[in-house]
């Protein structure tokens, strides 16, 4: 037998160059137990139609079991291994001629002369051995000088033969031995103890056959054929269904006072009070030091326009801001030398530091006013800044400490108003939080390390019954679907539930809901199983296809090697529905 070993990814047409390939009648395709093989039907279809065609004899070493099965449907034999592969029959040598008989051997006799006859069964087709007749016995018994026909018992352990003993009439003994006979007594014990003398007798044997026997045992045998062929077989029929796709979207009110409208139902409105607080650490700074000061000398090269300039202005230098301390104008600019050179007449202007720091302590430093020209610039020194930085309050972190008392809040009030729903749904869009009061113990700038913020807060929702919310959905997917059939909505396919809105007195809750389902043919599982039962696979397929419009029917039998036939008790019979989506015939509009 020869051996054909697979890739687990190669292809039924290599498969078929290498059983066309095969010198071998009888052929072991070794195929593994991952392999593309199992993936499809079609494939071993292929290999069992190109073996007939081949006249080869293909059988499958694997240990995957759902390619075992496959294999059994189209014809194919599998083992789990190829010392396990089934020999071929053979025909039965023809039986080598008889020896010829072996020559007869000599006559037996007992001590005192009378000669042993062994029964020999007859050959069929052969001569029966001589068997003395009751005549003969009778004869020999009339005659008180004759020794009797005496039957010769075998031993346990030796074949049974009846060994026949016959007496003959010896001729006239001697006149001494006349008038001495031996007494009877005496030549009787000098026989062998397995012997008796008597008449010879033929046991016959009648054979009854035991009809009783044999009928109870064919009635279990009966019994046990019909509660196997009732209980045993199972099968799983997977019916793929023509269905048509249908969506919808719609707005539906929870209210939480009973009304009868159409997309309306009823919910109940759950409240939550919260008061939290939370310390928070002041993370502002601020520099207590002194103030910077300083006489500044402005002059005007620009123009010769004078200049007002207010008190507070800006005049800065090195990227550093100060104020002036009080209004000075800034007197009109002399030139000479064609106007090359400045002689304008300097004004003092005083100015502090806009906040404290030694980083405004500047040395003969150039200045400018803010909003005027830099060629109408001031020289000096400022001197007396000085740092001392501390830790503030700030707004912001007030208002981080307050979020996080919301977040607390929400979260918590959440856990609370789910466990007052006993079951209920809450959509976590559709909780909503009214804050009454945000406070805390310290001031905005105040020179603090830390504060504490208080919160007070109401957080309410309105729950709902996911159920009756869905069914009203489910209303809407009924009136699109055509007659004679029902509704299927796929476990994954359940409507999306988005928050809409609240009313202005949150006592109605609108929720948008959109989804889609299948309108399938109207058929129960039972039903489909009771079509069915008992028939063959092609029967049922060919059934399912014309009563209830399947596309696509496939049917597995436990065991594999099961009868082509499903079981007779429908309740054996596994149905499970499949289905392919029908695209809408869309009628052409002719041409004009």
């Amino acid at each position: 037998m020869e051996q054909i070993f697979l890739e687990p990814n190669e292809e039924i047409t290599s498969v078929i160059d290498k059983l066309s390939s095969a010198s071998s009648g009888k052929v072991a395709v070794v195929v593994p137990k991952n392999s593309t093989m199992f993936q499809s039907l079609v494939n071993l279809k292929l290999l069992a139609k190109q073996a007939k065609e081949l006249n080869r004899e293909v059988v499958l070493i694997t240990t995957n079991k759902v390619g075992q099965r496959l294999a059994a449907q189209v014809g194919i034999e599998t083992y789990a291994t190829v010392g396990t592969v089934r020999p071929a029959p053979q025909t039965p040598a023809t039986a080598a001629p008889q020896a010829s008989a072996a020559p007869a051997p000599e006559p037996e006799t007992l001590p005192d002369g009378t000669p042993v006859r062994r029964y020999v069964p007859p050959i069929p087709g052969g001569t029966p051995p001589p068997v003395a007749t009751t005549s003969e016995a009778e004869e020999v018994a009339e005659k008180p000088d004759a020794d009797p026909i005496i039957n010769v018992a075998q031993p346990n352990d030796l074949p049974t033969e009846a060994v026949t003993v016959e007496a003959r009439q010896s001729p006239d003994p001697p006149v001494e031995a006349v008038s001495k006979p031996e007494p009877a007594a005496e030549r009787s014990n000098d026989l062998p103890p397995i012997i008796s003398r008597g008449v010879a007798t033929r046991q016959e044997f009648h054979f009854q056959l035991p009809w009783k026997s044999l009928l109870a045992a064919a009635v279990l045998l009966l019994i046990t054929f019909t509660l196997v062929y009732i209980m045993v077989p199972k099968a799983t029929v997977t019916v793929t269904l023509p269905a048509k796709a249908v969506s919808e979207t719609i707005d539906v009110a929870v209210r939480t006072v009973a009304d009868q409208s159409d997309n309306s139902i009823t919910g109940n409105l759950l409240t939550v009070e919260k008061s939290l607080t939370k310390p928070v650490a002041a993370t502002g700074k601020k520099d207590i030091g002194t103030k910077a000061t300083g006489t500044l000398a402005f002059r005007n090269c620009e123009d010769t326009s004078t200049h007002p300039v207010v008190a507070g202005s800006k005049v800065t230098s090195a990227g550093k801001t100060f104020l002036t301390n009080a209004a000075v104008t800034i007197p009109a600019g002399s030139f000479s030398g064609g106007g090359s050179v400045c002689n304008s007449a300097s004004v003092n202007v005083a100015v502090s530091a806009e906040v404290a720091g030694e980083a405004h302590n500047i040395a003969n430093g150039t200045f400018a006013i803010t909003g005027l020209s830099t060629r109408i610039s001031g020289t000096g020194t400022t001197t007396g800044g000085t740092t001392k930085q501390v830790t503030i309050l700030t707004q912001a972190d007030i208002d981080q400490g307050l979020a996080a008392l919301e977040k607390q809040a929400t979260d918590e009030s959440t856990a609370e108003l789910n466990a007052k729903a006993e079951g209920q749904t809450i959509l976590a869009e559709a909780i909503t939080q009214t804050i009454k009061t945000r406070t805390s113990d310290k001031k905005v700038d105040e020179q603090v390390e830390a504060a504490t913020v208080t919160l007070v807060t109401t957080v309410a929702t309105i729950a709902y019954d996911k159920a009756a919310l869905e069914a009203k959905h489910r209303e809407a997917l009924m009136k699109k679907i055509d007659q004679g059939q029902k509704l299927e909505i796929p476990a994954d396919r359940a409507p999306i539930t988005v928050f809409k809105s609240y009313s202005e007195d949150k006592s109605v809750l609108t929720l948008t809901l959109s989804g889609d389902g299948f309108g399938v043919p109207d058929i129960s599982k039972q039903d489909l199983a009771g079509a069915v039962r008992h028939t063959t696979k092609m029967g049922a397929e060919s059934k399912l296809k014309e009563a209830y419009g399947a596309t696509e029917v496939k049917i597995e039998m436990s065991p594999a090697w099961w009868l082509d036939r499903l079981p007779i008790l429908s309740g054996a019979i596994t149905v499970e529905y499949g289905f392919s989506e029908v695209m809408p015939t869309v009628e052409s509009v002719p041409e004009e």
